[in-house]
């Protein structure tokens, strides 16, 4: 799977953010899956917090900031029964900050406050 709308999105706000001159101090992230565009966010925000309501989607962020990265096959074709192995580094994708939480963005917690942008890109 490409994680490029997720990055992509995550860079557009920083742009617009710093294009307006606004704080980067913190930033929240509603939504993310397994977090690549809170960590992308990081590279600019001084701390990110990402959340999903899925508990394994949290799992894969913080073991990805845990261990330095991850690995997976994919398929490619089912037919043919083929797949393709893929992994991603935090050191490659330039990590700051973050931290990942279970989160229900139908019902957010009254202490997520104090925040210079909050976006949910899924």
């Amino acid at each position: 799977p490409s994680s490029a709308s997720p990055a992509a999105c995550a860079r557009r706000c920083v742009d617009v953010a710093r294009a307006h001159g606004a704080a980067m101090g913190r930033a929240l992230e509603v939504g993310g899956g397994p977090g690549r565009a809170a960590m992308e966010l990081s590279r600019a925000y001084g701390h990110v917090d990402g959340g999903d309501c899925s508990a394994t989607f949290v799992e894969l962020g913080r073991r990805l900031l845990r261990e330095g990265g991850l690995s997976w096959r994919s398929v490619v074709d089912r037919t043919a029964g083929s797949s393709v192995e893929r992994s991603v580094s935090a050191a490659d994708l330039g990590v700051g900050s973050v931290a990942f939480e279970r989160i229900d963005a139908q019902a957010l917690p009254e202490e997520l406050t104090g925040y210079d942008l909050i976006c949910g890109f899924n």
